[in-house]
């Protein structure tokens, strides 16, 4: 048995590191012996994450030295990817215009990447092959979700297939001719499309396994909370094309967890709404360790000696780090 732990975070539009925590981050995911890593809101090619080569004046090359995968402890690859926005998605956007990607993290020393036909490492990439119905209108998601996929080392007796989502939080105002319901509704309807079409699709998928068991876990940023309004269901339903339905008449089921605060008030040291989460199937529950999955406190965590209020902890958290907390869950392969 293999235990392997995954974090998930929403780093607040981390570009170049300058004036950005990177050590506290990375001290965290070495505290908790994290094995992947998924990050939301990475701009700027991902090169604060897995570094770039750069040419001294002789012209010999040498590291980037501001990247968080220089500061972990053990082997680790890395992969950025940024969904591309379609001219019709362009109202769905709202305010934000910073045209942000993913960013993931795993221990080489702990996982093989699959391989394609031809021999090639399946890395991870944006996942775009869907045709989804929001409202009356055919609309794609606002930010297409990461895929990625990782076999464990050397064994390969099982996989893990990581969805990783930042959904979109406002809604422009020219969506007012679109459709006639709120933001908070349009994220429900985006996570619909994400439980019920693509985590399905990846999750059923099986032309690519020899012998190998895959187990499929969405996670990220939802901006939905679990039990309170705008919210996401515990327990999601749907039917063979995976269309949300009573639970009664289920054929499919998605679980969604980690209820607890997991965003930064802007004004308060306090703690806010819980939209950051893990949803899986029953099969890949039945390997997930349920007392695991939690948000990190990473606000009182490696601190600095000058920060000696609350007040001050969280103002030095908003400013350096992100306005999200960590979270994280173990499973038993």
């Amino acid at each position: 048995m293999s235990r392997i732990r995954i974090g998930s975070f929403n780093v607040r539009n981390l570009a170049d590191g300058e004036g950005r925590d990177l050590d506290r981050i990375a001290k965290m995911i070495n505290y908790y012996h994290l094995d992947i890593v998924a990050l939301q809101e990475v701009l700027a090619e991902g090169k604060v994450i897995g570094g770039i080569d750069l040419k001294e004046p002789s012209g010999q090359a040498k590291a980037y030295d501001r990247s968080l995968k220089r500061r972990l402890s053990g082997p680790w690859d890395s992969q950025w990817a940024q969904p591309v926005l379609s001219r019709e998605n362009e109202p769905f956007r709202g305010e934000d215009r910073r045209g942000e990607g993913y960013a993931i993290l795993w221990r080489t020393d702990k996982f093989d990447l699959p391989l394609g036909r031809w021999g090639e490492p399946y890395r991870p990439e944006i996942l775009s092959n869907y045709n989804p119905v929001i409202a009356e209108s055919q609309l794609r998601l606002i930010r297409d979700p990461l895929y990625a996929r990782f076999l464990l080392k050397d064994r390969h007796v099982a996989e893990l297939r990581i969805l990783v989502t930042h959904i979109v939080y406002g809604k422009s105002g020219a969506l007012n001719d679109v459709i006639d319901y709120s933001a908070a509704k349009m994220r429900q309807k985006e996570f619909d499309i994400l439980a019920g079409q693509l985590y399905r699709r990846v999750a059923e998928y099986y032309k690519v396994q020899d012998c190998t068991s895959p187990y499929t876990v969405l996670l990220g940023d939802y901006n939905l909370n679990l039990g309170a309004y705008p919210a996401v269901p515990a327990v999601a339903c749907f039917d063979a094309k995976g269309r949300p339905i009573d639970e009664s008449r289920a054929k499919a089921y998605i679980y969604t967890y980690q209820t607890d605060a997991s965003t930064i008030k802007r004004d308060t040291p306090e703690y806010a709404n819980n939209y950051d989460h893990f949803s899986f199937d029953e099969r890949t529950r039945r390997i997930v360790r349920m007392d695991s999955i939690h948000s990190i406190d990473l606000v009182n965590k490696y601190t600095k000696s000058e920060d000696v209020t609350q007040e001050q902890r969280f103002d030095r958290y908003r400013k350096e780090i992100s306005d999200h907390l960590p979270i994280m869950m173990e499973v038993d392969l």
